[in-house]
């Protein structure tokens, strides 16, 4: 369903956005 294939992207780009979030913190440390 594309449906399935939508929020996956989703998932996906809310969990990319949490890890650049890390490394960007990771980083000013």
């Amino acid at each position: 369903y594309e449906e399935v294939a939508s929020n996956k992207r989703v998932v996906e780009a809310y969990l990319g956005r949490k890890t650049n979030e890390r490394n960007r913190a990771g980083a000013e440390v």
